[in-house]
Protein backbone atom coordinates (compact mmCIF):
# COMPACT_ATOMS: atom_id res chain seq x y z
CA UNK A 1 0.00 0.00 0.00
CA UNK A 2 2.68 2.35 1.14
CA UNK A 3 4.70 1.46 -2.16
CA UNK A 4 1.80 2.31 -4.26
CA UNK A 5 1.93 5.91 -2.68
CA UNK A 6 5.06 6.77 -3.02
CA UNK A 7 4.97 5.97 -6.97
CA UNK A 8 1.77 7.25 -7.18
CA UNK A 9 3.02 10.77 -5.69
CA UNK A 10 6.81 10.09 -7.46
CA UNK A 11 8.51 11.54 -4.58
CA UNK A 12 10.93 8.69 -4.22
CA UNK A 13 13.86 10.94 -5.38
CA UNK A 14 13.83 13.15 -2.33
CA UNK A 15 14.35 10.95 -0.12
CA UNK A 16 18.04 8.86 0.30
CA UNK A 17 16.22 5.96 2.47
CA UNK A 18 12.28 4.97 2.69
CA UNK A 19 11.74 2.85 5.10
CA UNK A 20 8.11 0.94 4.76
CA UNK A 21 7.01 -1.04 7.89
CA UNK A 22 5.18 -3.74 5.45
CA UNK A 23 8.84 -4.34 3.61
CA UNK A 24 10.53 -4.65 6.74
CA UNK A 25 8.33 -7.10 8.31
CA UNK A 26 8.10 -4.76 11.56
CA UNK A 27 4.80 -3.25 12.38
CA UNK A 28 3.98 0.10 14.30
CA UNK A 29 3.85 0.70 16.81
CA UNK A 30 6.56 -1.97 17.89
CA UNK A 31 9.50 0.54 18.83
CA UNK A 32 12.24 -1.40 16.33
CA UNK A 33 10.34 -0.10 12.78
CA UNK A 34 11.58 3.00 14.29
CA UNK A 35 15.07 2.42 15.24
CA UNK A 36 15.72 0.58 12.20
CA UNK A 37 15.03 3.79 10.47
CA UNK A 38 17.22 5.83 12.51
CA UNK A 39 19.69 3.31 12.25
CA UNK A 40 19.52 3.53 8.38
CA UNK A 41 20.18 7.14 8.26
CA UNK A 42 22.76 7.20 11.19
CA UNK A 43 20.78 9.56 14.02
CA UNK A 44 19.99 8.53 17.47
CA UNK A 45 16.85 8.57 18.51
CA UNK A 46 16.57 11.63 20.65
CA UNK A 47 17.84 14.04 17.82
CA UNK A 48 14.64 13.05 15.36
CA UNK A 49 11.11 14.04 15.43
CA UNK A 50 8.57 11.69 14.32
CA UNK A 51 5.58 13.42 12.35
CA UNK A 52 2.54 10.94 12.65
CA UNK A 53 -1.68 11.30 11.95
CA UNK A 54 -2.19 7.97 14.06
CA UNK A 55 -2.00 8.59 17.97
CA UNK A 56 -1.49 4.87 19.28
CA UNK A 57 0.89 3.83 16.46
CA UNK A 58 2.54 6.89 15.11
CA UNK A 59 3.62 8.71 18.27
CA UNK A 60 3.55 6.01 20.82
CA UNK A 61 5.60 3.63 19.08
CA UNK A 62 7.97 6.89 18.25
CA UNK A 63 8.03 8.05 22.19
CA UNK A 64 8.55 4.19 22.91
CA UNK A 65 11.38 4.24 21.01
CA UNK A 66 12.99 7.49 22.24
CA UNK A 67 12.16 9.66 18.84
CA UNK A 68 10.30 13.26 19.43
CA UNK A 69 7.06 12.91 18.25
CA UNK A 70 4.91 15.17 16.69
CA UNK A 71 1.21 14.66 16.53
CA UNK A 72 -1.13 15.18 13.29
CA UNK A 73 -4.28 15.60 14.30
CA UNK A 74 -6.26 15.73 11.44
CA UNK A 75 -9.40 14.43 12.95
CA UNK A 76 -9.38 17.09 16.15
CA UNK A 77 -9.40 14.75 18.26
CA UNK A 78 -9.69 15.26 22.11
CA UNK A 79 -6.19 14.40 23.67
CA UNK A 80 -3.57 15.78 25.32
CA UNK A 81 -0.36 15.51 23.97
CA UNK A 82 2.28 18.71 24.10
CA UNK A 83 2.96 18.40 19.76
CA UNK A 84 -0.12 18.84 18.13
CA UNK A 85 -0.87 20.07 14.72
CA UNK A 86 -4.17 20.75 13.41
Amino acid sequence: MQSKKINALNIKNYFSEIIISEKAWIKKPEKNIFLLCCEKLNVKPIKTVYIGDNYEIDIVGAKNAGLNAIWLNTHNLDRNYEHIIK
